[in-house]
């Protein structure tokens, strides 16, 4: 019965970090209109999303500019948060491509 418990929480687990992959992929698909950071701290186990427009200039970076900024944390939070996270990134994703393609 252990070994289903460990098999079953080792398949959560990398399905989880297969969404944060994914999230990862989806942020350097999308550099030429959304610059999107992701950062893991170990210390807390924490996935972090920040998105930015592009045309944002980071050494004058002003956080209302966020497009997005959102905390996964692996140890407390359900995959549907990850997922929430994702979806809202691809929804910014597709929004920027949008609007790149009515300047253009």
């Amino acid at each position: 019965m252990e070994t289903i418990t460990l098999t079953a929480e080792h398949s959560k687990t990398r399905s989880v970090h297969q969404v944060a992959l994914s999230i990862m992929a989806l942020a350097m698909e999308s550099k030429d209109v959304l610059h999107v950071f992701i950062e893991y701290a170990p210390h807390v186990d924490a996935f972090d999303v920040f998105v930015y427009p592009s045309s944002v200039q980071h050494e004058t970076e002003n956080a209302g500019e966020r497009l997005l900024s959102k905390t996964f944390y692996f140890s407390r939070d359900s995959i549907g948060a990850l997922l929430s996270i994702e979806d809202q990134l691809t929804e910014l994703v597709a929004e920027a491509r949008d609007n790149a393609e009515v300047v253009a």
